[in-house]
């Protein structure tokens, strides 16, 4: 083998082992990444669960809506529906001082819910769910049609 054999034999003896050197460091990369996406079903059970201690948050918050007038409370839209709008409403008094934090808790479930329906693709009636009145009954905020 002349010399010029023996720097092209060389020369591409080489490139073979930096190319098989990088090949491995891309696989070992590639094989040591972790998955950045859930599967979509754990993703939805996450997000449900999430709603789900949030409204028990909320719950603990609202506590016992008493109230003298109306004027003592305050109505809410929580959550959304997947044709747009709230999913309900939420009544509580503004006399416990936890207005903030509860508006805050509300606004939580109903980002959560847009998050679930995108997720899930969920489908909806998309009737229009109008605006209860809040009255007061047994010295308490209440939602006329008895939901809350």
């Amino acid at each position: 083998m002349n010399s010029k054999h023996k720097v092209l034999c060389t020369s591409v003896f080489c490139l073979l082992i930096v190319c098989g050197q990088l090949g491995a460091q891309t696989t070992a990369k590639t094989s040591d990444a972790k998955p950045t996406t859930q599967p979509l079903q754990d993703k939805t059970v996450q997000l449900s669960n999430l709603v789900g201690i949030e409204q028990k948050a909320l719950a603990k918050l609202i506590g016992d809506p008493v109230a003298q007038s109306v004027s003592d409370c305050a109505l809410v839209p929580i959550g959304q529906r997947a044709c747009g709008g709230p999913s309900g409403y939420v009544v509580f008094s503004k006399k416990n001082g936890k207005a903030d934090q509860i508006k805050a808790t509300v606004e939580k479930i109903t980002d959560l819910q847009i998050q679930l329906n995108q997720l899930s693709q969920m489908m909806g009636d998309c009737r229009f769910i109008q605006e209860p009145e809040v009255i007061i009954a047994n010295g308490r905020c209440t939602i006329s049609n008895g939901q809350n």
